[in-house]
């Protein structure tokens, strides 16, 4: 069982290392808040060690303008290296069963762009940077949730590792299978869309 005495409080707790968590971590420290993130996860290597600039990740995120002037604020749109972004100027969505679409242009807008796709390692890693640089963001690796309850001043969490932190707020910010939502009983739908794809 954790060790009650070794306890570590926080302001708030935010479980998920990701874009989301990273970002929130980052915005609430320099509102003078303690944060703590936690990751079952192990520390990710920096993600230029090796990579060739022909090499990209699959994995891209659109992000908008908007998105790109909050990262700018929190110093993280600028350590992106600016050969890793590309601007789009169209988008094209559709739904799953094919009957409505929409079309996004950026002369619709007068815009040169509607925004830039970013690969997630690139912009992880600029967040990382950044909350590494926060005093008020404390980052703890293999410390995969395990339990979490409600005490009179907020939370108490319990990690791998033996380790029990409290919080006054806990961010759910750990993915479509979070574990936040499923010790604190939240309810979700999902379905199986009965579909398979290949992407080469």
């Amino acid at each position: 069982m954790p060790d009650r005495n070794n306890e570590r409080s926080a302001d708030v707790l935010i479980v998920g290392a990701g874009i989301a968590g990273l970002s929130l971590a980052i915005a609430l420290s320099k509102s003078d808040f303690h944060v703590v993130v936690i990751d079952g996860a192990d520390c990710p290597k920096s993600v230029n060690e090796g990579v060739a600039l022909n090499d990209w990740d699959l994995r891209v995120s659109a992000l908008t303008p908007t998105s790109i002037r909050f990262l700018e604020s929190l110093g993280v749109w600028q350590r992106i290296p600016s050969e890793r972004t590309a601007p789009y100027q169209a988008m094209c969505v559709w739904d799953a069963d094919g009957t409505g679409r929409i079309t996004f242009n950026a002369e619709d807008v007068a815009a040169p762009f509607l925004g830039h796709i970013v690969e997630n390692r690139q912009t992880v890693q600029a967040l990382l940077e950044c909350a590494e640089a926060c005093s008020g963001v404390e980052l703890r690796w293999q410390s995969a949730l395990e339990s979490l309850s409600r005490t009179p001043d907020g939370w108490s969490i319990d990690c791998a590792g033996d380790q029990r932190l409290s919080a006054q707020l806990v961010v759910a910010a750990d993915g479509a299978r979070s574990k936040v939502r499923q010790l604190t009983a939240q309810p979700t739908r999902d379905w199986d869309y009965h579909q398979s794809a290949i992407v080469g």
